[in-house]
């Protein structure tokens, strides 16, 4: 994995940070589920739920995980929505791309002006920072329609607008349906 120098020093502050940013609720999150224990972060217990994160390298998955907690707190979202995002569109690989030019974990696609670069959206924070901006983004032009908002992330705003629902590409309910399944996972895991 490539990570540039100055991404290892926003590690070990993210690291730092990361036991306030398990007392941050957001409204997104119910009262009962606000609080992290510590413990389920700053250890494999808490990817118990994600099986495909236990032969993946420790150090990687708390950066992973410090990050999504982050960008949680800052896009006022549930970080299993963004672990199960990150599950299905890269499988959590940072480096991978896709056929259409979707790049790194949440298989960002490089925008005209203005935007992050292709190179750039292989740094995992930039990607999951990017993919958390627009998902709350679609999130807020469906008024909070996850199926709607997670269609868009996947198909494009104007298409879902377009058939004013769930498009009726296989791909995109496919899509839906399984980031819907691993989210489901992470909260029978979080309720057990």
């Amino acid at each position: 994995m490539i990570f540039r120098l100055h991404n290892l020093g926003r590690i070990f502050v993210l690291k730092a940070i990361l036991c306030l940013l398990v007392f941050v609720a957001t409204s997104s999150i119910s009262k009962s589920q606000a609080l992290v224990p510590e413990k389920e972060i700053l250890s494999h217990e808490g990817f118990e739920a994600y099986p495909w994160i236990q032969d993946r390298d420790l150090d990687e998955d708390l950066s992973f995980r410090a990050i999504i907690l982050e960008a949680s707190s800052k896009y006022n979202l549930d970080y299993r929505l963004l672990e199960a995002i990150i599950q299905v569109e890269s499988n959590f690989d940072p480096n991978v791309t896709s056929p259409k030019g979707a790049i790194g974990l949440m298989q960002i696609r490089p925008a005209p002006v203005g935007s992050p670069k292709a190179e750039e959206l292989l740094d995992p924070y930039l990607n999951i920072m990017t993919g958390s901006r627009i998902l709350r983004e679609l999130l807020d032009s469906f008024n909070g329609d996850l199926e709607l908002a997670l269609a868009a992330y996947n198909a494009g705003l104007s298409v879902v607008r377009e058939y004013g629902g769930l498009p009726p590409y296989p791909e995109t309910r496919a899509y839906v349906k399984k980031v819907l399944s691993q989210l489901e996972k992470g909260n029978r895991h979080k309720r057990s």
